[in-house]
């Protein structure tokens, strides 16, 4: 891993050439590539590549044409990329089509003749007659109407610019026998070429209902040419609603599988597999700084990464935040863990990661002694919680114990009539210190950094504390004069960095300031 692919945001994209194959699907690819081809249809294929949004299924279609490629001449397959979402006026979708089938005919003519088994003739004589088909469709008029042979099916209706956009790419070659004669002559010259040609359509999901019917009947109703293979990408519970709200039918799904000849579902990754894939990259972006820290971070990954990291994308999403939001945090002493634990939260149920914000901003008050909760807030509080969760989230007693132990004042409540958590638990200063010196999510210093990016109004940085050691080394009159300019500072109401001060000063933590300078005390510091 190169230093600047450490750092760069990856985004939700596919595969690239110079990307590493982290699921394995590269021999998955290879072996439906050379399905595609060595079992295409004379009358034409359609085949769904089905899997959820963020499963890899742009990635394998990548995958399966690069694999495509690499073929023997005598097996190699045509690729069109045909992507209906990028064409502005749906109408134009059947223009677009053949624009591209048709660039591509006239690619495999320039190609010919060198032990690929196809005559340039051939390939021209295909390009022609499907302009002239395409020609023919567009010289029908504003509402040509296409029959088709799929059960239950309304006929396929082209209305508008669509086709007389086809029309006019096409003019100078008019077609003058019926429609029907002009599709039996290309039907003919596709299955004289002996080429496969392979339509590659991704994201089919996310087109417009009304917009995913128009490309299936595209491609089974009016485009169903012989060794024209179609290869769809779509999650099926998506696509199914779409149908149905479109089409107005009963069963999607029913009506997919009339489109649809063949499936191929993208394989769900091995058990562990994405969280090996996150953890190694994860070594590449952060470390951490103890055994500590390191022993809670495989514990993050393994209960909270078990129940976030389910997809590709999932992994490559939260690999995004880390790259983005470690530097700074790494900076101002953040914990690699706790921000590892909040990440994942946040990409896996943003409702618990604003409960996570609310709850540590009042438990940072409470620490300060300048705030309390009653017992109904505390109710009130946990059935936010509980609001934020599915029924169960919190049954496994193990992560019930991790989930506590990320945050500050919560125990666990075993009992089995309990609420499963206790809110706004006193927290020793000893742990308070603790957290606070490790820039941990429980600390009230540095709680905020993990949302906002920056300490609390009230926090005292570092170079603050070496400004108090070094007053307080020169003398007590300039530890007061530091003292009262930040009083003056830190008014209007909220906490100044002097009340923090005096707080922490009662901690074993400053016990070291007063045995260091007898002369200083907290009395004295008041003086002013």
């Amino acid at each position: 891993m190169t230093a600047a692919s450490k750092t760069a945001v990856k985004g939700d994209r596919a595969l690239r050439s110079a990307d590493e194959d982290k699921l394995g699907f590269r021999d998955i690819a290879s072996r439906i590539a050379i399905a595609l081809v060595d079992h295409a249809s004379e009358g034409g294929l359609v085949v769904g590549l089905e899997g959820a949004w963020g499963s890899g299924k742009s990635s394998l279609l990548f995958l399966i044409e690069d694999e495509l490629t690499k073929l023997s001449k005598e097996q190699c397959a045509a690729i069109v990329n045909f992507r209906p979402w990028l064409v502005g006026n749906r109408d134009a979708l059947l223009a677009n089509l053949f624009a591209s089938l048709s660039e591509r005919i006239e690619q495999v003519a320039l190609e010919a003749g060198d032990a690929t088994g196809v005559s340039a003739t051939e390939a021209r004589e295909t390009a022609e007659a499907l302009r002239k088909f395409a020609a023919g469709l567009g010289k029908a008029g504003a509402a040509i109407e296409v029959a088709g042979d799929i059960v239950g099916f309304a006929p396929v209706k082209w209305v508008g610019s669509g086709l007389k956009a086809v029309h006019e790419l096409t003019k100078d070659k008019p077609a003058d026998t019926s429609l029907g004669e002009l599709k039996d002559k290309l039907v003919a010259s596709l299955r004289s070429l002996g080429q496969r040609f392979i339509v590659a359509i991704d994201d089919v999901d996310r087109l417009e209902p009304h917009e995913v019917i128009e490309v299936l009947r595209l491609v089974r109703s009016v485009a169903d040419f012989p060794n024209v293979i179609y290869l769809l990408c779509y999650d099926s519970e998506i696509l199914s609603h779409s149908i149905e709200e479109a089409a107005k039918v009963k069963s999607g799904k029913a009506y997919l599988e009339k489109i649809i000849q063949l499936t191929v579902m993208v394989p769900k990754p091995e058990p562990f597999q994405l969280r090996a894939w996150f953890s190694e990259e994860l070594r590449g972006i952060a470390s951490t700084r103890n055994d500590d820290e390191l022993s809670r971070l495989k514990a993050v990954v393994d209960y909270e990464g078990g129940r976030h990291l389910k997809s590709p994308r999932a992994v490559v999403r939260a690999l995004d935040s880390l790259r983005f939001f470690w530097p700074p945090l790494f900076a101002a002493g953040a914990d690699l863990a706790d921000l590892v634990w909040l990440q994942l939260i946040k990409d896996g149920n943003p409702s618990l990661f604003r409960w996570i914000e609310e709850y540590c901003a009042t438990a940072a008050v409470l620490s300060l002694g300048t705030g309390r909760v009653e017992d109904t807030e505390r109710t009130k509080t946990l059935a936010s919680l509980m609001d934020c969760v599915e029924a169960g989230h919190f049954e496994d007693h193990t992560y019930r114990y991790y989930f506590a132990e990320q945050l500050p004042g919560v125990d666990v409540d075993y009992a089995k009539d309990g609420g499963q958590f206790k809110l706004y638990q006193r927290v020793s200063e000893q742990v308070r210190d603790d957290a606070i010196k490790s820039g941990r999510l429980a600390s009230p210093d540095h709680y905020r950094l993990y949302f906002a990016l920056a300490g609390p109004s009230h926090a005292l940085t570092q170079h603050d504390f070496d400004a108090v050691w070094s007053a307080a080394a020169t003398g007590v009159n300039e530890t007061e004069v530091l003292l009262l300019k930040w009083y003056a500072e830190g008014g209007k109401g909220s906490l100044s960095k002097v009340d923090v001060l005096f707080e922490r000063i009662c901690g074993e933590r400053w016990l070291g300031l007063f045995e260091q300078f007898p002369g200083l005390s907290k009395w004295s510091l008041c003086r002013g």
